[in-house]
């Protein structure tokens, strides 16, 4: 960790957040992305996964929605009302879930628009398009092709080549399997894991593929109907019958599953 600063990179505390005024779509969500370490969201469709995401990276109010209360603090300082350009130049960058890359444009190209906006900082995690490719090799031999003549999964490696040319200290993956077809899923994982290692990226990712998910973090974090319903190292969630019961496919054991309580707050910091 850097001297000086706080080993959490990024706190949520008690956040709600509400879409049209008034559907209440997050609800006292607290959690914590320490420094370095790869976080998994949980949740089936429609839990909030997204729209925690959105409410760091300040894109919420795009879909009419807005904070409704509690605090954001990213690197020691409140981010609440700090534009999505100024988040970006700060190093939170977001790859949003559908992948969003220039279809038209070929692999180089859309590389090369990213590097162009680069922000304008001391911190930098790759030095250009090589490096992406070196991660991505599959990408170095499609670079001359459109991007929407590629798969998926490339199309998936293309948009996070794109974000970490931006710099970013914190980034934010929404639903980066989606899709994807299980071969590629655990490829783009491995992928995601090995960018948190070696470049000491810190990474939240809100996945529905709970077994993949797990498998590459460090903590987890369980969202339903918008609040935190549970949270804790991987190795505890594996063991949890709730965790298996509910997200991994296992039969539940009735005898262990009955009191069991995932507690988000038992290991925060």
């Amino acid at each position: 960790m850097q001297s000086g600063l706080p080993e959490n990179m990024l706190s949520l505390t008690n956040v709600s957040a509400v879409y049209m005024g008034s559907i209440l779509a997050l609800r006292n969500v607290s959690l914590s992305v320490p420094r370095g370490s790869m976080i998994a969201l949980l949740g089936p469709n429609g839990s909030g996964k997204t729209t925690t995401l959105k409410t760091i990276s300040n894109l919420l109010s795009l879909d009419r929605g807005r904070v409704t209360k509690g605090s954001i603090v990213y690197e020691g300082k409140p981010i609440h009302g700090a534009s999505p350009a100024q988040l970006v130049q700060n190093g939170i960058v977001q790859v949003l879930e559908g992948r969003r890359c220039f279809l038209g444009l070929t692999v180089d190209e859309n590389l090369a628009v990213a590097a162009n906006n680069t922000r304008n900082t001391d911190h930098r995690i790759v030095s250009g398009a090589e490096e992406i490719y070196a991660f991505f090799p599959s990408l170095a031999r499609q670079r001359r092709k459109k991007v929407e003549m590629l798969s998926g999964g490339e199309q998936q490696m293309v948009a996070i080549g794109r974000a970490l040319l931006a710099q970013p200290k914190l980034l934010l993956l929404d639903e980066p399997s989606m899709g994807l077809a299980p071969k590629l899923v655990s490829q783009i994982f491995e992928t995601i894991r090995n960018l948190n290692r070696t470049l000491g990226l810190t990474i939240l990712v809100a996945e529905q593929n709970a077994s993949v998910a797990l498998k590459h973090s460090d903590y987890g974090y369980i969202l339903n109907n918008g609040s935190v319903t549970g949270g804790g190292e991987v190795a505890e969630l594996l063991e949890s019958e709730e965790v298996k019961y509910s997200y991994l496919g296992q039969p539940p054991d009735k005898a262990q599953r009955q009191g069991n309580d995932l507690s988000a707050t038992n290991w925060m910091t």
